[in-house]
């Protein structure tokens, strides 16, 4: 894995630092923080970070998303966390698009991701932590996921 960022991190860096600083300052949060807002995020930037591509970094081009991988999903949660942005990236993209793409069967692929690439599969992390068990691994060499089924739904 390389150290040093490609041209096109490097462009997607600048683009999202830049969309960061001017549309998502930490003014944002602060006023989402005093309104008490229920969803926790602005509609408004998550779907402006959707059309930006960022919801389908990290889902495999030929199932609907932009082939950035996690590289690139890096590079746009480095900046949105400099200003702190609040939105269901990390719980939408990062956790959701990974068990997607770790344990949907392949025939449901262009579904389940195709709802995640486009923002209409807003996931809060509690989604995940429903359908799927993340179990440590011994020695701390890492942790399995397991999809968890139950009846009726």
């Amino acid at each position: 894995m390389a150290l040093v960022l490609n041209e096109d991190q490097l462009l997607l860096k600048d683009s999202a630092q830049s969309f960061c600083q001017q549309l998502a300052p930490v003014s944002v949060l602060r006023r989402l923080r005093d309104s008490n807002d229920e969803t926790g995020f602005d509609q408004a930037i998550w779907t402006q970070m959707v059309d930006l591509g960022w919801a389908g970094m990290a889902i495999p081009e030929a199932y609907g998303g932009y082939g950035f991988g996690y590289g690139g999903l890096g590079v746009v949660l480095e900046e949105t966390g400099r200003t702190l942005v609040s939105s269901p990236l990390i719980s939408t993209v990062l956790l959701a698009a990974t068990a997607i793409n770790e344990l949907v069967v392949p025939r449901s692929m262009p579904t389940a991701t195709s709802r995640v690439s486009c923002g209409n599969g807003v996931c809060p992390g509690s989604c995940i932590s429903r359908s799927v068990a993340v179990t440590p691994l011994l020695g701390g060499a890492g942790f399995s996921l397991r999809r968890r089924f139950s009846r009726g739904r």
